[in-house]
């Protein structure tokens, strides 16, 4: 494959549309409070943009009933979403496994899959109409009816966060609707921690109770061994890095959950030890509300949100950054270290990989385009490539470690540049690797550090929000061993400082890189012993949409948001 995967523009269009994001969150969190419903108006900034998320993942749905595909320069006209909901179809692309097998087994899904191809033309195609402001975009008076009728929410998200109060919810006991709040006086509204809803069936409807009908009524729908039909098969289970559809190994899922057909009884330790398996903890991690999503949508923006502010830290979301030539350059840059950087997982795919902030964007509008992103990685990489921003600390710090000493021993340079210590050079290698023939030299020239004053920040490591248990929900075991580790991390990182310090010394390192490190050292590359652990949620987090991310069967587990790439165990035995 010649040429680039991802076109300069592209990424601009796309760092526009990030910076509309931030723009939009800034708008919520300071809204006056007389514009808010009145169950709305203590909430402060970060908990008003949870809860505009969670309405946003709500407006998404409803939307999603009614997608029908036309040809792009009708749809962009007529029929693309607004803003909140864009956004929410724009982090859900982000999970590009989750969101190619949601697409195959959810009917009501697959319109939108073929739908992907449309969002970064559309994006591009604003960026040029509204040179100011994504956020200028107004829907003709047809497009705003259609909308209202479609979901009975208006198509200004602002104007539909006053109106927009209650969902429709199913009773797994008797099979009653109901309409439940959003938000609740008492903490149990359904964007709420705490959220219950007895029914007049006596049932107390919790997300519990409702994610355990989802994973129910999937599981037990019939399925035929030798037809493939996506739509009965488990969340998780059907598409993996190696093979874009495995209905067998999805045969086997339920097959191994269910039992044999007139079998012993099972006695429930024996399902207890299955579901503790990394495969089917992913499985469950799929069942955590009655949504049709496979993914936390509104978790997965509200980590977004931290990214977006790294863009903008480094200036890349400024509105006309890039016209500047010398800027663009930067851009450039980006895309040779991503195409590098799908060389290191072709030639060592059983690695564990940490992108810096330069490669996670352009990687990011790369899985914008849908199934070509799938494709592309396949034909180049040999599997598909998966974006996890949900990674267990320690494989975080071990996988970053384990990038840089790939990079360095592939191309002969640093990965980093940004200030962060790096890993010593290894003195050999589990993988196989070789530096890049001569004929490539060009490429790696490519590679080199640019002299630009912002080029070295960008080199970071990209990290999202932290997703971790609350010391409430981990035992004193767990959170000593995470202590532990942290401390460990911690004198390893300063072990290395003062290896660089004496490389100054020497002359063997640059005086202005030891000095940039001081403002690149973060939570996930310098812990502080317990501040991984989170205190008791106060009396105010009754009103928070969860932000929490965790899975049953995952007791103790503690997570870093950041994208990384890699095989993971997905083998069903």
């Amino acid at each position: 494959m010649s040429g680039s995967l991802v076109g300069v523009e592209s990424i601009k269009a796309h760092l526009r549309l990030l910076a509309t994001f931030k723009r939009l969150r800034q708008r919520v969190e300071s809204s006056p409070s007389e514009s808010l419903p009145d169950v709305a108006q203590f909430l402060d900034g970060p908990q008003r943009w949870a809860w505009f998320v969670g309405l946003a993942v709500e407006r998404f749905q409803r939307w999603l009933k009614h997608v029908k595909w036309t040809e792009f320069a009708t749809w962009v006209v007529n029929d693309i979403p607004p803003l909140d909901v864009l956004m929410m179809w724009h982090s859900y692309m982000l999970n590009p496994i989750w969101y190619a097998e949601d697409c195959d087994r959810i009917p009501a899904l697959r319109t939108l899959q073929s739908l992907s191809a449309h969002f970064m033309p559309a994006v591009l195609l604003i960026a040029q109409m509204l040179i100011a402001d994504f956020m200028q975009y107004e829907p003709c008076e047809q497009r705003g009816l259609s909308w209202f009728e479609k979901t009975n929410t208006p198509f200004d998200p602002f104007h539909s966060m006053k109106v927009l109060l209650h969902r429709t919810v199913r009773c797994p006991g008797c099979g009653r609707s109901n309409d439940v709040a959003f938000l609740d006086q008492d903490g149990i509204g359904y964007l709420q921690r705490n959220f219950c809803f007895i029914c007049v069936c006596s049932l107390d409807i919790t997300k519990s109770a409702l994610a355990l009908e989802k994973f129910a009524n999937d599981l037990v729908t019939n399925h035929r061994y030798n037809v493939v039909e996506p739509e009965k098969s488990l969340a998780g289970t059907l598409h993996t890095p190696a093979k874009g559809r495995d209905w067998l190994r999805a045969v086997n899922a339920k097959g191994n959950l269910l039992g044999t057909p007139g079998g012993p009884f099972r006695p429930g330790i024996s399902i207890y030890l299955i579901f503790i398996h990394r495969p089917y903890s992913r499985i469950m991690n799929a069942y955590a509300d009655d949504r049709p999503f496979s993914i936390d949508l509104a978790a997965a923006v509200l980590r977004q949100g931290t990214f977006i502010d790294s863009m903008d830290d480094l200036g890349w979301t400024a509105p006309g950054f890039f016209d500047d030539e010398i800027n663009e350059a930067l851009l450039t840059h980006a895309l040779a270290r991503y195409h590098a950087f799908l060389d290191l997982l072709s030639i060592a795919p059983n690695a564990f990989y940490v992108p810096t902030l330069d490669i996670d964007i352009v990687w990011h509008t790369h899985q914008l385009t849908g199934s070509k992103y799938l494709e592309e990685c396949k034909e180049l990489v040999g599997w598909y490539v998966d974006h996890d921003d949900k990674v267990e600390e320690t494989h975080l710090t071990q996988g970053l470690d384990e990038t840089c000493k790939i990079w360095q021993q592939r191309f002969g340079l640093p990965y980093m540049h940004c200030g962060c210590p790096l890993p010593d050079a290894p003195r050999s290698s589990k993988f196989s690797l070789r530096r890049r023939p001569s004929s490539t030299k060009d490429a790696d020239t490519a590679l080199e550090p640019l002299s630009h004053p912002g080029a070295a920040a960008a080199t970071h490591a990209s990290e999202h929000d932290a997703v971790q248990m609350s010391a409430t929900q981990m035992p004193p075991v767990k959170q000593h061993e995470l202590e532990h580790r942290h401390q460990q991390r911690a004198q390893e990182l300063r072990r290395r400082r003062e290896r660089d310090g004496k490389r100054v010394l020497d002359g063997k390192m640059d005086e202005e890189l030891y000095r940039r490190g001081f403002a690149h050292i973060s939570s996930s590359s310098m812990p502080v012993p317990g501040a991984a652990v989170q205190a008791r949620p106060d009396a105010s987090e009754r009103w928070a949409a969860p932000c929490v991310v965790s899975f049953p069967g995952a007791f103790g587990t503690t997570g870093v948001g950041t994208c990384v790439a890699g095989i993971k165990n997905v083998g069903i035995a």
